[in-house]
């Protein structure tokens, strides 16, 4: 069997946000297939549960773990050599030093994101760029659109440079993975890029809660520490909330909510905030439907498509709908920007579910036959060959 190196800079287990999910089952089909060692650079407290993981599934992995300070000072080096702050946060020369047989004696290697890149700039050997999505093309939107000052900032300083080093790690990969399709084709100018689409658990096409066509329950469900769904879901509140004149519960799924979120939960009787939840997918199921409301970010959400799986009807805007390839609006999901229509679109669903069904069941056909982890692998294991 050939030897496989992965690098990342999170656990992959527990998988909570779809990063991790990703990752988990990446991980899952490379040990199935070749001798993989995992180098995990992080900033993550050690987690008893993650390790177990890793023993399963590697034929070893090294985890370096630092204190938050020496990343951070990495990052103001970062800043002083202009370049990405994310590559910079995550590079330790020490590590470099010792990770070097274990990149001799791989037979290629695999870097989750861009953020660890500079560990493998100097070998030859066959080296993939699990980009997942083009962090770049997202920071530069995000410019237009943020409406926090902070990311505001981190935007504006890291959207040329991080969009820059994308291109420049598409030339110099032997190839390039993409969850978007779209952006694949985008930066095939600069290297070889593939389109592999992330698939969903499997469990979820045969989950037994049924959904209740009386329920008055909208949720959003994503990891509320990340900035797009934060954005996303303030912008629901401030917009389309008020405009809805049927009375329903505006649900808000996700682990590690951060304050400018929770606060709408004591504003509002009808807001409720949950945190992390172990089967969310109870609470989805039983809803009345999902609202995807981004406004900023990039690649393609694995939680709409773990909605849509369920059979649940889907309000996605346009910038969530345009990566689910294979989707059709009005057919697979419904898609609305303007704030006032979707009021108008909600209220409609809350009172005449029925008429909505056959999208919820369009949307679980979708998923069983276009978006599964066996047709993930099978594209992978593919891939990797053919070099």
């Amino acid at each position: 069997m050939k030897n496989c190196l992965l690098f990342l800079t999170r656990y992959p287990y527990p998988p909570i946000g779809g990063d991790k999910v990703k990752s988990k089952n990446m991980v899952k089909i490379l040990s199935k297939n070749f001798n993989l060692t995992i180098v995990i650079i992080t900033d993550e407290p050690y987690n008893e549960n993650s390790e177990d993981f890793l023993k399963k599934y590697c034929t070893k992995y090294f985890v370096y773990r630092y204190p938050k300070y020496r990343f951070l000072f990495n990052s103001i080096k970062g800043i002083i050599k202009k370049e990405p702050i994310q590559v910079s946060y995550y590079y330790f020369k020490n590590i470099k030093k010792k990770l070097y047989l274990e990149i001799e004696n791989s037979d290629f290697i695999i870097n989750n994101l861009i953020r660890t890149v500079k560990y493998v700039e100097d070998t030859e050997k066959i080296k993939f760029l699990d980009i997942v999505d083009s962090i770049g093309l997202h920071y530069l939107e995000a410019q237009k659109k943020s409406t926090s000052f902070l990311w505001n900032l981190v935007y504006k300083l890291e959207g040329k440079r991080v969009s820059n080093y994308e291109k420049n790690c598409i030339a110099n990969f032997n190839n390039t993975f993409f969850v978007n399709k779209n952006e694949s084709e985008f930066y095939s100018k600069y290297g070889n890029t593939s389109w592999i689409p992330n698939g969903v658990n499997p469990n979820l096409l045969n989950y037994k809660y049924t959904i209740n066509n009386k329920s008055n329950k909208i949720v959003f469900f994503g990891k509320m520490n990340y900035q797009p769904n934060i954005e996303a879901v303030l912008w629901y509140i401030k917009n389309v909330h008020p405009l809805v004149k049927t009375d329903y519960e505006f649900i808000i799924l996700g682990a590690y909510p951060s304050k400018e979120i929770t606060k709408y939960s004591n504003k509002y009787n009808n807001i409720q905030v949950t945190g992390y939840v172990d089967d969310p997918y109870k609470i989805i199921a039983s809803s009345t439907m999902v609202v995807s409301p981004m406004q900023i970010g990039g690649g393609i959400q694995n939680k709409v498509l773990e909605s849509m799986a369920l059979g649940q009807i889907n309000i996605l805007t346009q910038k969530v709908a345009k990566p689910i390839t294979f989707g059709v609006s009005n057919q697979h999901f419904l898609v609305e920007d303007n704030p006032y229509k979707m009021s108008l679109l909600i209220d409609d669903i809350l009172l005449n579910r029925d008429k909505y069904f056959r999208i919820g069941l369009n949307a679980r056909k979708l998923i069983k036959e276009k978006y599964t982890w066996d047709n993930y692998e099978l594209k992978l294991l593919r891939l990797i060959n053919s070099y």
